[in-house]
Order: C-alpha cells, then structure tokens, then sequence
C-alpha cells in the first residue's frame, strides 16, 4: 500500500525493474480519511463563539517582542461580518474603525467597561476641561440651552438663537 511518489508516476520500483501497480482510488480515499482526522481532533480543542455588537475584544499581537503584551484592547465590537471579520472601535471617541478577522480576536471576559471622560490639566488659574464621550456631550448641551431658556435670558444674537452660559478662564 505504501508507495514512492517515483513508483506512482512512473509505475515501476525505483530500485528493481519490475512493474508496479498502484491503487490511486485507495491511496486517496486513505489520504481524506487522515485528512478528516486530523480535522475532527483539531475542532474538539476549538471553542466557539459568536460574537455581538458592543460585546469587547482583546486583539491578539502576532510575534510580539520578548516582554511585550500578546494581547492589546479591550476594544468595542461596532459590526459583525458573515465573511468571518469584524469591525473594532479603535477609540473612545469612536472615529477609528479597523476590521480584523475573528482568528486575531479573542473575547473579553474581565468587569463591564463604561465610557469615562479624561481630564486634561490646563496652566493654573484655568478650568480644567472634559473630553466627555459625544453622547454626553449632546446631553450637556440641551440641558445648558433649556436652562438658559427658561431662565428668561435674552440673547444679544441675531435670529433669536439662545445663549450659551460663557466660561470664564
């Protein structure tokens, strides 16, 4: 059964000159039969999962140098892709898309992340400034016109448009 890629070709023995009849059907269904093997002990060690918008990810760092992290994130799921990709938010800020395939990801299993605002310092004497997420700052924002405009403020603008409270440095 077993034969040299010369005997098979040529259908001879490479040593001696005498005939040699291969089984091509046997010799390949033997090669799936490995081949099917080799699959099914693979897929026993692979845990699945699925992956969900907004679930997090650490991406992996494929040869990563000696004392470096294997892993860097976590980041936001923001789309899922059937081809086996997924699209990460990069940023807080939410501006940075990058795809990778669901091979370089591997899932977050740590506390429930929540979005935090960074403060920046300023030179002294002046406020310190938020860069708050953009829904937060949307919300801030309607809230300052609706509290200048039932506070009955009138505005030295032109087109009626309400003031915004200003900041003092």
């Amino acid at each position: 059964m077993q034969h040299t890629p010369g005997e098979i070709v040529f259908q001879r023995d490479m040593l001696l000159d005498i005939p040699v009849i291969a089984d091509l059907v046997a010799i390949r269904e033997r090669r799936q039969l490995l081949i099917d093997e080799n699959l099914r002990r693979q897929n026993e060690k692979r845990i699945e999962y699925h992956y969900k918008i907004g679930d997090y990810v650490w991406i992996k760092v494929y040869d990563p140098t000696k004392g470096a992290d294997k892993l860097h994130g976590p980041y936001k799921i923001q789309e899922t892709r059937t081809n086996g990709t997924v699209v990460v938010i990069r940023n807080e800020e939410g501006n940075v898309l990058e795809t990778y395939n669901i091979r370089k990801l591997q899932p977050y299993k740590g506390p429930p992340i929540v979005p935090r605002a960074r403060v920046v310092h300023q030179r002294e004497g002046q406020a310190d400034y938020f860069f708050i997420h953009q829904e937060l700052i949307k919300q801030l924002s309607v809230f300052l016109v609706e509290r200048s405009i039932a506070g009955g403020e009138e505005c030295s603008k032109p087109w009626g448009l309400p003031c915004m409270p200003s900041i003092s440095h």
